[in-house]
């Protein structure tokens, strides 16, 4: 089986002064599924590799969302403004807002919900047990 997608984009920022772009990743992994990780590559030189970026996890359902209706509040915020999918994202030091080619985040999303189907993230079982155990606590 499967244990993750990955999906590989250019991110656009129209929000600064000479419109600067780079590399996103969006990855799901199995072992966190509720949660899609981000890893967006800073601008480098033509032929430059970069191995790390900055990283940030983000709500499935907060994607699945965006693509409908503007979704999320505080840190995260998505929403569909064709041909993109528009996050802000704000932290302490600022707001930084990237835009993704709308499409290509629908397919990404499609093949997480192929590998776990939506409402199927967490076993129902593990749930109960997890509630059982902290109720019979003393």
């Amino acid at each position: 089986m499967t244990k993750e997608v990955r999906y590989l984009t250019t991110w656009h920022r129209f929000d600064i002064e000479g419109s600067p772009s780079g590399r996103v990743e969006l990855r799901y992994q199995v072992r966190e599924p509720l949660a899609i990780t981000l890893v967006f590559f800073e601008p480098q030189a033509p032929g430059a590799l970069t191995t790390t970026g900055t990283q940030w996890m983000v709500g499935r359902e907060l994607f699945l969302a965006g693509l409908l209706a503007p979704a999320g509040d505080g840190d995260v915020v998505v929403e569909l403004d064709p041909p993109w999918l528009v996050i802000r994202l704000a932290s302490p030091d600022g707001t930084a807002v990237f835009h993704l080619d709308a499409d290509g985040v629908r397919r990404f999303l499609a093949a997480t919900t192929a590998l776990i189907p939506r409402g199927k993230e967490i076993p129902k079982q593990l749930i109960d047990d997890e509630l059982a155990r902290l109720f019979s606590s003393p």
